[in-house]
């Protein structure tokens, strides 16, 4: 059986996260995001945490500016972490319903505690406990490479939006370019990323393009973005020495490092996307 089939329980790296919430106190929003962030002056990215933190706040802004959030709306966070995104929106538009869904029991705990005005489910984002046409935005911020298949998430995401509603994704996307790669470069990448972010069922986007996979389920495409650019310079932030190879064999560092040699490669991107529900 293969390795990511084999996965369960939570990725690694949020072990290293939920240590930070152990002490129960109050979080603001952007003390709440687990994704790499997004600079806009790549060139003058600082190192520090808190420079990562900013940079985690503006890649949250650009997802919910996709969104097109009003008043009334329900949204849908499938992988919601700790809640930082639910906790954004709604500071953003106080007037929303806010569906957190994650399967891991802890981070929903922390979320639960968190963030006072959202709702937190738990579940898997491929069997959303969800009405059909119930949703008005789905967000996935950076966490669909861990769902068992994206095309399912996308099936759901269409089934529980009303027409006209919106899923908006930040996702790691193979390119041409990873079929260049050897097979044994392509095992190589593969295992490191499930050594320490797994699961990652489909490194390599064997399903088919994002694109596609909406499209069939009754998704247009609306924006298409690669911020692989803006993204590059939070690998400084998490490995002392980026780009340089780990000193120490820590499978977090090692598939941290890997996943930004993919991404400064060419190989992976990490692209923006928004859908409509058309039928």
């Amino acid at each position: 059986m293969p390795a990511s089939q084999r996965w369960s329980g939570s990725p690694a790296y949020v072990e290293r996260s939920l240590a930070r919430y152990r002490v129960p106190r109050a979080f603001a929003a952007r003390d709440l995001f687990m994704h790499l962030g997004y600079w806009d002056e790549p060139d003058r990215a600082g190192r520090s945490g808190e420079a990562l933190v900013d940079a985690q706040e503006r890649l949250n802004n650009l997802v919910l500016d996709c969104a097109q959030l009003r008043a009334g709306m329900c949204i849908l966070d499938a992988g919601c972490g700790f809640g930082g995104t639910v906790a954004a929106a709604r500071q953003r538009v106080p007037q929303l319903t806010c569906i957190g869904v994650n399967r891991d029991p802890r981070q929903l705990a922390v979320a639960v505690q968190a963030v006072r005005d959202g709702s937190f489910v738990l579940a898997d984002a491929g069997q959303l406990p969800i009405t059909d046409g119930s949703v008005d935005v789905v967000l996935a911020v950076e966490c669909a490479f861990h769902f068992a298949s994206r095309r399912q998430f996308c099936a759901e995401a269409a089934r529980v939006l009303r027409p006209g509603g919106h899923l908006v994704t930040t996702d790691f996307i193979a390119v041409d370019a990873a079929r260049a790669l050897t097979t044994a470069d392509r095992t190589s990448y593969a295992r490191r990323l499930l050594d320490g972010l797994a699961p990652w069922p489909d490194p390599w986007n064997a399903e088919g393009n994002p694109d596609d996979l909406a499209h069939s389920v009754g998704l247009a495409a609306r924006i298409h973005r690669d911020l692989t650019p803006g993204v590059l310079p939070s690998y400084a932030c998490f490995l002392s020495d980026w780009p340089s190879a780990p000193r120490h064999a820590d499978p977090v560092d090692e598939a941290v490092h890997a996943l930004g040699t993919l991404q400064r490669c060419g190989v992976l991107r990490m692209e923006l996307r928004a859908f409509e529900r058309i039928r």
